[in-house]
């Protein structure tokens, strides 16, 4: 397996409301410190829980005046079926209404044992008067370690992702050419509607695909028709 296909294969693997400064730093590939989260509602009803399921990790963060945004990780335990592993993208009314879900199914145990999202937030990134949720995930593949910025667009009532930009990435454990191994890493914040990313590659061989990593230095991106550009 080259280099580009361990990368393609870790991002297969991956995939509120906020007005301040929202800052996440990523150490490596693999630690984080993730954002102050809102306080998480009971979900089980919005989850459909049945008897042996289980929320096993869930991070919110207000949207609007009346709505909170979450993304969960649950396991399903069928009485007399097999264990299956799912991550559910929420929006729930006050009231308990849920607005809008998008549902992951079938994830890879190992995934689902990573906690995903690292941080998530919500903002108004291109000014139409609804929230993008933002999300950082961490993934595992191969060797590949890789973190990417998801900005996910509510509407319909479903949640789909619309936009990503590398964060962080490590395959020096892949099984790549000497002059292919990449390590990258940075801090991104949320400011109004902008999102700066700080980056740094700390190594690179002659070869090595620098597009699956951020740029270096300070780089701000803003969303136009639904893709996050530099500004």
């Amino acid at each position: 397996m080259t280099a580009a296909e361990s990368r393609a294969a870790a991002a297969r693997c991956s995939r509120v409301r906020t007005r301040g400064v929202i800052r996440l730093v990523i150490a490596s590939a693999a630690a984080a410190s993730p954002a102050a989260a809102s306080p998480c509602p009971p979900l089980d009803a919005a989850l459909a829980l049945s008897a042996g399921d289980t929320i096993d990790g869930v991070r919110c963060a207000r949207t609007g005046a009346r709505a909170i945004a979450a993304v969960a990780q649950v396991t399903r335990r069928p009485a007399g079926g097999d264990l299956s592993y799912e991550e559910d993208h929420l929006v729930v009314a006050d009231d308990g209404r849920v607005l809008a879900r998008h549902r992951d199914g079938d994830l890879a145990a190992a995934y689902h044992d990573l906690a995903n999202p690292l941080t998530l937030a919500a903002v108004d990134l291109d000014g139409d008067g609804t929230e993008e949720l933002v999300e950082s995930i961490y993934t595992e593949h191969r060797g590949v370690l890789a973190t990417t910025l998801v900005v996910e667009r509510v509407a319909s009532g479903d949640v789909a992702p619309i936009a990503r930009l590398p964060i962080a990435l490590d395959d020096l454990a892949a099984d790549v050419a000497a002059d292919e191994l990449l390590a990258c890493t940075a801090t991104w914040e949320l400011r109004g509607r902008t999102i700066r990313v700080r980056g740094t590659i700390t190594r690179a061989g002659a070869r090595a695909d620098r597009s699956t990593c951020p740029a270096p230095g300070a780089r701000d991106y803003v969303l136009r028709r639904g893709r996050l550009v530099a500004r």
